[in-house]
């Protein structure tokens, strides 16, 4: 019989299942030991961090004011650093500025006006700026914060007007002046809710007429040496206005007078007649050819004038006689152009310049002529659009005027005296 077979094979085949098992325990062991490690590192640096609120929040506590330090210490070394934090926390969220002034003046209500004061302090014009562009943003914003304010507290507006005027008290008590310095050195009514100099100012732009009034009076009291001379010179001014003035309602008389004589006289009479009045300018002065214009242009609307007055008087005629033919009798023009028409209606304007009780005969009985002549001639050019026609004809009629004496109400009679 033979010996039986052994089983050989199995045992190498138990052995390395074994050792895989082993493998992946291990590894699996390995893995837990490394997350227990991991974890560990991260309770530690939980602790550090944990450690570093708990020994900040310990000096925080010793000094409530070291953020405060800090923040100011930054702006002292940037001072534009928090306004361009500001303006970039703004871009990023439009409502941070007002939430954190919100939480900031719940913290401490007298926060933000120290820091206004301090702002304008630095920049006069900030406050302003500021003011500007949040109501260039949103029109009402102003509106809105004095109702908010109104609503959280109605006596705000009276308050603060009470304690200006107990502030304003405190200081007159303070300088402990009498009655008489009070009186030099007491505030404006307008003034006395003011706290700086800005508002002032402000407030005299939007006076313009008080701040030139002072600019004036602040002028008087440093030439308050000169006062005499002022004085002195403002009476020669006033002196040389009145006989400026006189001489102008004089030149205005005398060219009345001339145009009695003439209607259409040369240019060099009307220099004459400047020189007469005003001796003392030179004759191609810019003054006395302003003068000789102006005479000029008189002239002008008195020629205007003249036309009106005989076409008004054609219509009426016209109107009275109900004549539609072309000739008009001379019986008809006597009776109609009387010597009463002619100084109250066609030279009504010019009598006026005149000594009506110096006047010849001979003058009036000229200018009454003159007057039915040119009746005639708008009565006859009655459907003529032309002015030009009439103005052309009545030119022809100054040879008969011209040698006439008009005597001026003033008694110069210097449109008399002018030669053609």
């Amino acid at each position: 019989m033979g010996r039986p077979k052994s089983n050989t094979k199995s045992k190498p085949t138990q052995s390395c299942a074994e050792t895989a098992q082993s493998r992946r325990i291990n590894h699996a062991r390995k893995t837990i030991t490394r997350k227990d490690n991991e974890i560990n590192n991260d309770d530690d640096i939980s602790d550090e961090n944990d450690e570093s609120f708990l020994r900040n929040l310990s000096k925080d506590q010793q000094n409530p004011l070291r953020g405060r330090q800090e923040q100011e210490r930054d702006l002292q070394q940037n001072p534009l650093r928090g306004h361009q934090e500001q303006e970039r926390d703004l871009q990023q969220n439009p409502l941070c500025g007002r939430q954190e002034q919100e939480r900031d003046l719940q913290q401490n209500p007298l926060r933000g006006h120290q820091e206004q004061e301090r702002d304008l302090q630095q920049n006069p014009l900030r406050g302003r700026q500021e003011q500007e562009r949040d109501l260039q943003q949103n029109p009402l914003c102003g509106r809105q914060e004095q109702e908010r304010d109104l609503q959280q507290n109605p006596l705000r507006g009276r308050q603060d007007e009470i304690e200006n005027r107990e502030r304003v008290k405190r200081r007159r008590n303070e300088r402990g002046k009498d009655d008489d310095d009070d009186d030099n050195y007491s505030v404006p009514p307008q003034f006395e809710s003011m706290t700086n100099q800005l508002q002032i100012c402000n407030w005299l732009v939007k006076n313009p007429a008080i701040l030139q009034l002072a600019t004036q009076m602040l002028n008087m009291k440093d030439t308050s040496q000169l006062a005499p001379a002022v004085h002195a010179s403002s009476a020669s001014s006033a002196s040389s206005e009145h006989v400026n003035h006189e001489k102008y309602r004089l030149i205005d008389e005398e060219i009345k007078c001339l145009f009695l004589r003439s209607r259409f006289p040369p240019y060099h009479l009307f220099e004459k007649l400047v020189r007469k009045v005003f001796p003392e300018l030179e004759a191609y002065s810019s003054t006395a050819r302003s003068i000789v214009d102006r005479c000029r242009r008189s002239f002008s609307d008195y020629r205007y004038q003249l036309r009106v007055s005989i076409e008004e008087l054609v219509r009426e005629f016209q109107s009275k006689s109900e004549r539609r033919g072309t000739t008009v009798s001379e019986v008809e023009i006597n009776d109609f152009i009387s010597r009463d028409v002619v100084i109250k209606r066609i030279f009504n304007r010019y009598f006026t310049a005149v000594d009506v009780s110096e006047i010849p005969e001979i003058t009036m009985n000229k200018l009454i002529e003159f007057s039915k002549e040119c009746f005639n001639i708008a009565w006859e050019g009655r459907d003529e659009t032309n002015t030009r026609v009439f103005y052309d004809q009545i030119k022809t009629l100054d040879k008969n005027t011209e040698v006439l004496e008009i005597p001026s109400r003033s008694g110069r009679n210097f449109a008399s005296s002018l030669k053609f």
